[in-house]
């Protein structure tokens, strides 16, 4: 049974691979990724940095990888492009990654502030955060703000 539920998840991969819809460009196309699918999530999210740094024609040191929720995306967006004049997030070449499954340990997230909380005693191990995007970046001053 394992083996069956590990064909389908690759499967799953390859089918949104096929279809373009493994990387995505924009929050209505993004598929939410699940990395736990993966034996190595690291190399993974290695090769979307390459891929990401070739589209931008850019050096793999150049980036950095952002975590947030598409509307902090598309607001540090557009104030990175009044600042710097040209925008460090290029929706058409830098891919998004919507991610779902993540999981915090130590600390609550807090849905309302997005921002994490301490644990209480009777709080919960592990818990799931909301799906993120995470891109990779050409300026961490331009997406923080």
């Amino acid at each position: 049974m394992f083996v069956f539920s590990i064909i389908f998840i690759w499967q799953t991969w390859l089918e949104r691979a096929d279809a373009g819809r493994l990387l995505s460009f924009d929050e209505a196309s993004a598929s939410a990724l699940d990395l736990a699918d993966l034996f190595r999530p690291s190399s993974f999210l290695n090769a979307v940095c390459q891929e990401t740094a070739t589209r931008l024609r850019l050096a793999m040191d150049q980036l950095v990888l952002v975590v947030t929720n598409w509307a902090t995306i598309k607001q540090n967006h557009l104030e990175a492009r009044s600042r710097l004049g040209e925008s460090s997030l290029s929706s058409d070449k830098a891919p998004l990654l919507r991610i779902t499954g993540l999981q915090l340990e130590g600390a609550l997230f807090d849905e309302q502030t997005h921002r994490l909380t301490g644990t209480k005693a009777d709080s919960p191990t592990l818990t799931t955060i909301p799906d993120v995007f995470i891109a990779w970046v050409t300026s961490v001053k331009a997406c923080i703000s």
